[in-house]
């Protein structure tokens, strides 16, 4: 998406305008942000069941790998929520684009979102608990211990015996088993 495009659908509606707060000029991030304001007040089982994460990674696949580093370069500018739903994301698999999907690329920027302090109104360790649906044994020891570090994964050691099938749990077991 050219910024001329980005411009004209900000004047489509009120909200685009008002809720845009990217400083992008780069056409995969403003397309990634015009999904995401486009999608942001739609009914919230359009981003819980995922259909947001097969169009945003077909996006991400679409630019490359050289997105991320735009995104980075981005995304403090955009709001809590919009960082909250790309997030989720990241995390949450649909069948277009399931858990084995670019999972050591989304692992490595949502830790670096983790990273950033703080995000106002942005619950990452609630998403990670809530939505992480990539299969973690395609993710490298290193991003997998870093991510344990960052959701504080020891806090739920003492949970006894991972009574569920958590996300957690998930992420405990990826790491014992790449040492």
């Amino acid at each position: 998406m050219t910024l001329e495009e980005f411009k004209k659908f900000l004047l489509l509606k009120d909200i685009y305008l008002k809720n845009s707060s990217t400083k992008s000029n780069d056409e995969g991030v403003l397309e990634i942000y015009f999904y995401i304001l486009k999608y942001e007040n739609t009914d919230s089982d359009w981003w819980n069941e995922g259909h947001d994460s097969s169009d945003i990674i077909s996006i991400i696949k679409f630019y490359g790998n050289g997105i991320w580093a735009k995104l980075n370069n981005d995304i403090l500018n955009w709001s809590g929520f919009q960082i909250e739903l790309f997030a989720q994301s990241l995390l949450i698999s649909y069948p277009q684009y399931p858990e084995k999907e670019l999972v050591q690329e989304r692992i490595d920027f949502y830790n670096y979102l983790l990273t950033i302090k703080p995000i106002q109104n942005c619950d990452l360790i609630g998403i990670f608990d809530s939505w992480l649906h990539l299969d973690l044994s395609l993710a490298n020891l290193e991003t997998l211990q870093k991510l344990a570090l960052l959701v504080k994964l020891e806090t739920y050691m003492n949970v006894e015996d991972y009574e569920d099938f958590n996300s957690f749990k998930r992420l405990y077991l990826a790491i014992q088993s790449k040492k």
